[in-house]
């Protein structure tokens, strides 16, 4: 028979490796096996030499440092340890880079521009093609693809005629290369210089017939000149018929006897408000003229855009005065109680009859229309003798 002791609750448990169960948390139970086993407490394993260097480093610290050695740089840093003197192992690739025969040096220069340029970096990427061409190398398959990748950043950051006089010394070097009257092209179409974008596009069309991104620029600059031509034409239509209405205009003032004058400095007036015809391009139609009411007494005016020829400047009146002028605290102007004046040709003044079309008043020979803009003076009844003292004195003034 078997004999089975019973072990109390409260008797510790002997392991033959010497693991006593204390109510041990798992990890202090590993530690203790292993310091049983190997006779040194377990810590974990010890870490490289070089990474034991960084353990008590901070994240960034850490991202600075590497972003010292060229293998993991995300962006230049030419300083070196300790932000002291230069980067060493930069330095050392830069050496590199520049031995050589020149031509090497510059093929060097050119991968490192190609290089940026994949990443989009195209200002980095036109330094290195610029130095790869610095070196007067005696290779022109390696200055004719650093001025082409040249010209293409430039054209990527829209220094267009930076990227044009690239695209020229490229041709100078080798007339048939498509991909610089490619650029050149396109260089052009940006400034709008039509005629030779299309000459430049012709070159790289006839050099490669069956490109499609060369067929597509071609389209667009044909496109561009129609569009341009068109805005000319429309252009010269309007400078056509401007001319024709000036001409026009003048004589029918010339056929009703109406005076006009220019003086040296003439007021700012509106897009749009000058004497024309009624309906447009149509002599027969009559003519309207712009009108500035001027409340002398109270140092203001109104305008008014276009008064028909025909309209009597007692009408013009009643539809302006309708209601109270917003600056009229005495009520002093209304149809009924002014008086209107137009200066004569000598400074003096004349009586405008409200019943009097606007016509009649500016072919009576006295009067004559400043700077295209006819001046109608209009007057309180009851402060007319004021206003015509007023009047004098500023001429005597004057």
């Amino acid at each position: 028979m078997v004999h089975i002791e019973e072990i109390p609750d409260e008797e510790p448990l002997n392991h033959p490796h010497g693991l006593k169960n204390e109510h041990l948390s798992l990890d202090r139970m590993i530690a203790e096996a292993a310091s049983a086993h190997f006779g040194r407490p377990m810590t974990g394993a010890d870490l490289p030499d070089a990474m034991a260097a960084v353990k008590s480093v901070s994240a960034d610290e850490f991202i600075r440092q590497m972003n010292k050695m060229p293998l993991f740089m995300t962006e230049l840093d030419e300083t070196g340890e300790n932000d002291e003197g230069p980067n060493e192992a930069l330095e050392a690739i830069k050496a590199l880079q520049e031995e050589g025969d020149p031509w090497e040096v510059a093929q060097n220069f050119k991968i490192s521009g190609n290089e940026r340029f994949k990443v989009k970096n195209y200002e980095d990427a036109r330094e290195f093609y610029t130095k790869a061409l610095n070196v007067n190398c005696d290779r022109d398959d390696i200055n004719v693809a650093c001025l082409n990748n040249r010209a293409q950043c430039n054209l990527e950051m829209r220094n267009y005629r930076k990227c044009i006089t690239d695209c020229k010394a490229a041709l100078k070097l080798d007339v048939k290369q498509d991909k610089a009257w490619f650029r050149a092209a396109k260089a052009l179409l940006a400034l709008d210089k039509i005629e030779e974008a299309e000459a430049c596009i012709d070159n790289a069309i006839m050099l490669k017939p069956d490109h499609t991104q060369v067929a597509d620029l071609g389209k667009k600059i044909k496109a561009r000149k129609d569009h341009l031509e068109k805005m000319e034409n429309q252009r010269r239509e309007r400078e056509r018929k401007k001319k024709w209405e000036e001409e026009a205009i003048k004589m029918s003032l010339q056929a009703r006897e109406i005076s006009t004058k220019s003086t040296k400095q003439p007021p700012e007036m509106p897009d749009g408000i000058k004497i024309k015809f009624m309906e447009e391009g149509k002599i027969e139609s009559g003519l309207l003229f712009p009108v500035l009411l001027i409340y002398h007494l109270h140092l203001q005016t109104d305008m008014i855009a276009a008064m028909p020829e025909t309209t009597s400047v007692g009408d013009q009146l009643t539809e302006v005065l309708a209601e109270p002028l917003e600056w009229d605290e005495q009520r002093e102007y209304n149809p009924n109680s002014v008086e209107c004046y137009m200066e004569t040709k000598t400074g003096g003044l004349v009586k405008v009859g409200k019943n009097v079309s606007l016509l009649a008043v500016l072919s009576n020979g006295k009067c004559e229309i400043t700077d295209g803009l006819v001046r109608i003076l209009v007057v309180p009844k009851k402060r007319n003798t004021e206003f015509i003292e007023n009047w004098k004195k500023t001429m005597k003034k004057a």
